[in-house]
C-alpha cells in the first residue's frame, strides 16, 4: 500500500450530483495534468460503457480474489455490485506524471483515510437532498428501489461531509459553470507546482534560466516579477521586470496581491499572484527567481513548489565575479555578498531547497538542473 507515494485528488458525492461532467471538464482542460483512475466492478456494463474505460468489468470470484490479496486501495459495495480502485490503476496513472483522479464512495473515502493514502478529498454536494431527487428522477433510468436507496446512500454521505476535517473542500454544485471554477481553483492551488531558483547575485542563474526557456520553452514560463528600482540598458518593461513605483507596490502589498516581496538597496522586488497566474494559465511550468525572503513567504504560504538554489565555488569566487561585472560600487558590492553568505547560510539546513547546484561551469550546472526538471517534471 505504501507503494503509492504521490498525492492523489479524490473526488465524491452523491450519485447524480454531476461529479462526471465536472471531470470531464478538468481533464478536457488539463490532458496532461490529470488521469482517472478506471474503477473494476462486478456490476454489468450500461449501453454506452467501454470496458477498461468507463470500468474495468471482473466477474465477483476475481475481485473477491484480488481484494483478499490486497491489490485494492479502497472498495464498496452497492445494491449487490461490487466497487473498487486497485494499486495498480492508480500507479499506472501516476507512472505518466499526472495526478491520479479518484472518484469514490463514502466507504472508499474511509478506508483511503484510514490507509494513510495521500490524498485531497473533494465532495460535490447538491444545493439539497430535494434538488438531488429531481435530478435523479429526471433521467428516468431509475426503479423507486433504486432510488430510494441512492437517496439514502446520498444523505449519509452528506451528513459524512458535514464533519470537520472529513474533506478538504465541499462544493456545491448549483451550476456546473460555477463549481468547475471552484473545482480548477483547488486543484491549480494544491498541484500545479512552481519551480523557485535562488542563488546569490552574479553566481550566473540567468545564464541557467536562458538555457532552461531554450530548452523547454512550451513547458516552463518565467513569471515577470515587479520592481521599484530603475530599469537597466536593455532591460524592458513587463519582460525583464514590471517597474512600478513604490506607492503602486506598497498598495499591491497591502492588497495581499504578492506572494512573495522583499527590499534591497532601498529598491522592492516582489512576485504578483497575477503574474503567476498568467503562466499557469498558460499551462505552463511557473519559474520565479527569488530572494532569501521570498523563499521563506512562499514556504510560510505552503505554495506547492520545488526549491533549487544556485551556489558559487566560494564567496571568495563570487566576489570575484562581481567585481569582473564593473558595475558594483564598493559599497553595493559588499551588501551582495552579505546577502549570499546569508543565502548560502540558510541554504546549509536541512530542507530549504529540493537541491543545492554548484555552478563551478555553465555546462556542469545545467546537467544537474535539466536532470532534476526530469525528474520532477518528466
Amino acid at each position: 500500500m505504501s507503494s503509492i507515494k504521490k498525492t492523489v485528488l479524490v473526488i465524491s458525492g452523491p450519485s447524480g450530483v454531476g461529479k462526471s461532467t465536472l471531470l470531464e471538464k478538468l481533464f478536457k482542460k488539463y490532458p496532461n495534468s490529470f488521469g482517472f483512475s478506471v474503477s473494476h466492478t462486478t456490476r454489468s456494463p450500461r449501453p454506452g460503457e467501454i470496458d477498461g474505460k468507463s470500468y474495468n468489468f471482473v466477474s465477483k470470484e476475481k475481485i473477491d480474489e484480488e481484494i483478499k490479496s490486497n491489490k485494492f486501495i479502497e472498495y464498496t459495495e452497492f445494491s449487490g455490485n461490487t466497487y473498487g480502485t486497485s494499486i495498480e490503476a492508480v500507479t499506472k496513472v501516476q507512472e505518466q506524471n499526472k495526478v491520479c483522479v479518484l472518484d469514490v464512495e463514502l466507504n472508499g473515502i474511509k478506508n483511503l483515510k484510514k490507509m494513510g493514502i495521500p490524498a485531497k478529498f473533494v465532495f460535490i454536494s447538491p444545493p439539497s437532498v430535494e434538488d438531488l431527487e429531481k435530478r435523479l428522477r429526471g433521467r428516468g433510468t431509475e426503479t423507486e428501489e433504486s432510488l430510494q436507496k441512492r437517496l439514502a446512500s446520498a444523505k449519509a454521505e452528506m451528513e459524512y461531509a458535514s464533519l470537520s476535517g472529513s474533506h478538504d473542500i465541499t462544493i456545491v454544485n448549483d451550476s456546473p459553470e460555477k463549481a468547475f471554477e471552484k473545482l480548477e481553483k483547488f486543484v491549480l492551488t494544491n498541484w500545479q507546482t512552481i519551480l523557485v531558483i535562488s542563488g546569490p547575485s552574479g553566481v550566473g542563474k540567468s545564464t541557467l534560466l536562458d538555457q532552461l526557456f531554450k530548452k523547454y520553452q512550451t513547458s516552463f514560463g518565467f513569471s515577470v516579477s515587479h520592481t521599484t528600482r530603475s530599469p537597466r540598458p536593455g532591460e524592458t518593461n513587463g519582460t525583464s521586470y514590471n517597474f512600478v513605483s513604490k506607492t503602486d507596490f506598497l498598495k499591491e502589498i497591502a492588497e495581499n496581491k504578492f506572494i512573495e516581496h522583499t527590499e534591497f538597496s532601498g529598491n522592492h522586488y516582489g512576485t504578483s499572484m497575477e503574474a503567476v497566474k498568467k503562466v499557469q494559465e498558460e499551462k505552463k511550468i511557473c519559474v520565479l527567481d527569488v530572494e532569501l525572503n521570498g523563499i521563506k513567504s512562499i514556504k510560510k504560504l505552503a505554495i506547492p513548489a520545488k526549491f533549487v538554489f544556485i551556489a558559487p565555488p566560494s564567496i571568495k569566487d563570487l566576489e570575484i565575479r562581481l567585481r569582473s561585472r564593473g558595475t558594483e560600487t564598493e559599497e553595493s558590492l559588499k551588501k551582495r555578498l552579505d546577502a549570499a553568505k546569508a543565502e548560502m547560510e540558510y541554504a546549509s539546513l536541512p530542507d530549504a531547497h529540493d537541491i543545492i547546484i554548484i555552478n563551478d561551469t555553465p555546462e556542469k550546472a545545467f546537467q544537474k538542473l535539466d536532470k532534476f526538471i526530469s525528474e520532477n517534471w518528466g
